[in-house]
């Protein structure tokens, strides 16, 4: 009886290098015994260079994301003149008033700079923003400094300024609404998430749901009448600068 060869190995597996530790040397390397060679390895002069070559890769990204962002902003800017001379109405004739005469009408427009070119205006638009501008003719000057983003049709004053003074409102609104959000929005969510399948929950996702789905000038005038005028709990709003006192910066 003839008994079986021994099963050959497969020849890629004869041919695999095998990983062998040097005995000698400094730092553990490795060497590959069907070729004798080393593999590649970093030595201290580029591990020295890499946290190098890290800051240059971070500031140039940082350089080409401050450049795409200037970009952007050219172009909405851009966008937006187009869109103001896009409307019908015509701000020269709207700050002349009712009864205005041609030469009164062309005297507006050269002080609102409207008889140059459409290029030139977004010239002037641009330069006034970082240099600030002059409106106005020979008699009435105004002087929009900067940041400059012109001047009201109304009044004749800086919208810088008009923005400006509306903005701690703007602020004390969006504190509060914010310390609201973070204390019933994030309570509830964190009360409907541990007792998840509950009433509580699913009170919370209704109450949210409906919340979301109605209209602000709604809910606003409906809680005005029920906190202030029903149960009157609450006093009738009314602005309060935020540097007051707590108790009286809540009011409204």
């Amino acid at each position: 009886m003839r008994l079986p060869e021994p099963r050959q190995p497969h020849r890629h597996r004869l041919n695999r290098p095998r990983w062998e530790p040097r005995p000698a040397g400094p730092s553990p390397t490795y060497v590959i015994p069907s070729t004798g060679h080393y593999p590649p390895a970093h030595s201290e002069r580029e591990a020295d260079q890499a946290p190098a070559r890290t800051e240059h890769h971070m500031f140039r990204y940082l350089i080409r994301r401050l450049l795409s962002a200037a970009v952007i902003i050219l172009v909405i800017s851009a966008i937006t003149f187009l869109i103001f001379f896009a409307l019908p109405s015509n701000p020269a004739l709207l700050a002349c008033g009712k009864t205005c005469s041609a030469a009164r009408l062309a005297q507006i427009k050269a002080g609102m700079g409207l008889d140059q070119s459409l290029a030139t205006q977004y010239w002037e638009f641009l330069k006034g923003f970082f240099a600030g501008r002059t409106f106005g003719d020979a008699s009435v000057k105004i002087q929009c400094n900067f940041p400059c983003l012109g001047i009201s049709f109304k009044d004749d004053t800086p919208v810088f300024s008009t923005l400006m003074g509306r903005f701690p409102a703007d602020l004390s609104l969006a504190l509060g609404s914010a310390v609201i959000f973070l204390v019933v929005g994030v309570g509830l969510g964190v009360v409907a998430a541990v007792k998840k399948g509950s009433w509580i929950d699913k009170l919370a996702v209704t109450g949210a749901l409906v919340g979301v789905s109605l209209q602000i000038y709604f809910v606003g005038l409906l809680l005005m009448y029920v906190f202030v005028d029903k149960w009157q709990i609450l006093p009738t709003p009314g602005y309060v600068p935020i540097t007051r006192t707590s108790a009286s910066g809540s009011r409204g």
